[in-house]
């Protein structure tokens, strides 16, 4: 699984999360793609609705930590701290930084599982 380690997923560390089944990890690994908490975010931020904005990026982030995708935790702690504060002064730029990061992942994550 280096090919995924290089997508920034700590697979080893993941896959004990999921007590050593490689077969649930691997699914929730492809099922990645299907959460739209990230997009949600925007949609939330767009609409001026900053409390479920912070409820859906912190969603994101819980997810990427659960399947160890540590690639995408810089950003998304910085997004969700921000939006604890009710600041969005970075939000657009962070998310299209987050977003460009977030595709390599989904892109990676398909073409080796």
């Amino acid at each position: 699984m280096k090919k995924l380690e290089n997508l920034g997923i700590d697979y080893e560390s993941g896959l004990a999360r999921f007590n050593n089944n490689t077969v649930l990890y691997n699914k929730y690994l492809k099922a990645f793609k299907d959460d739209k908490s990230l997009f949600n975010t925007k949609k939330f931020i767009d609409d001026n609705h900053l409390d479920l904005a912070f409820k859906s990026i912190h969603t994101f982030k819980g997810l990427c930590l659960n399947l160890s995708i540590d690639s995408l935790l810089e950003l998304t702690n910085i997004i969700v701290e921000d939006l604890r504060r009710n600041d969005i002064s970075r939000f657009y730029d962070l998310y299209e930084r987050l977003l460009i990061k977030y595709n390599v992942v989904v892109n990676g994550i398909g073409e080796q599982l």
